[in-house]
């Protein structure tokens, strides 16, 4: 009785052979695709957490060099640049004054599926970052206007 009902279903699987083979390649296709999609999430945090540190390098270091009366302009702007350019980013904006520096640099993201996008003409895409720092010098008022403290231990 088994024989019987084994057999009638070895004979309509006879016409399906090849049929997993198919849906295989779907699924290992639509596996890659997923793979390919979490690479590209981690590679937006990651440029987007080296964007950040250059550009608060950056400004950091031009807040140094006018905390230390290094005020050519030309000579930060110079400095800020190679900074930047060592973090691996562009140098999109930068903006000193007396006590402020402001920066933004910009670094470029390759997606994977972007290898297969620029087919469709599309451009890379860029992240961008924004850091602003502020300079206290010890005659500001926060400083008391550099009035003379005692302090005891």
């Amino acid at each position: 009785m088994y024989s019987n009902i084994f057999k009638k279903i070895i004979k309509q699987n006879e016409n399906n052979f090849g049929n997993i083979a198919i849906i295989t390649i779907f699924v290992v296709i639509f596996f890659a695709l997923i793979f390919l999609l979490i690479i590209d999430i981690s590679r937006i945090n990651t440029i987007k957490t080296i964007a950040k540190n250059a550009a608060d390098s950056a400004a950091l270091a031009a807040a140094q060099m006018l905390l230390f009366f290094e005020n050519d302009k030309l000579e930060i702007s110079n400095e800020i640049k190679k900074n930047v350019a060592d973090n691996g980013c562009n140098l999109e904006e930068l903006y000193v004054e007396y006590d402020k520096v402001i920066v933004c640099v910009s670094k470029d993201l390759d997606f994977a599926f972007m290898k297969i996008l620029k087919i469709f003409g599309l451009k890379p895409i860029r992240v961008f970052a924004k850091s602003k720092s502020e300079v206290i010098y010890p005659w500001d008022e926060s400083f008391g206007y550099c009035k003379r403290y005692l302090f005891s231990f």
